[in-house]
């Protein structure tokens, strides 16, 4: 019985990565990229691996984007910037040791996924959200 429960329960969390990143793949680079990563292996590691691939792309887009932000912002704008990213950068650190600390309570292999998958989606909101800042700018 326990082992019909981790098979329901290791494709519950499957369709729900899928759900959950199929409707942001189309408009998104890295997201697809990570998908498509993904969904060509069915070794957890690798599966891992595409979601830390993808965390540097995200960390990548939020460093371009500082970048981005300033040469366009007075300097005194992108002082509120740096001092936002700054607490961002703690609440980041703040949420991963949460998360590993959640997750720790876990067995099997499948909630490592889980764990990264969380930790991407930090990194992304943070991304996007540069990214509206410059939209609002720039418009």
């Amino acid at each position: 019985m326990k082992k019909f429960k981790n098979i329901v329960l290791l494709t519950l969390v499957a369709v729900v990565f899928s759900v959950c990143t199929t409707q942001t793949t189309s408009s998104n680079p890295i997201d697809k990229a990570e998908e498509e990563c993904i969904s060509g292996t069915s070794s957890t590691y690798k599966m891992n691996r595409c979601s830390q691939i993808a965390q540097k792309k995200w960390e990548q887009e939020i460093q371009n984007s500082l970048d981005t932000l300033k040469k366009l912002l007075p300097e005194v704008d992108y002082t509120a910037i740096e001092k936002s990213q700054q607490v961002w950068n703690e609440y980041k650190i703040a949420e991963y040791e949460l998360i590993d600390r959640i997750i720790s309570y876990k067995q099997g292999t499948m909630y490592l996924n889980v764990k990264e998958g969380l930790k991407t989606d930090i990194l992304k909101q943070r991304a996007l959200k540069l990214q509206e800042y410059i939209n609002i700018y720039t418009d």
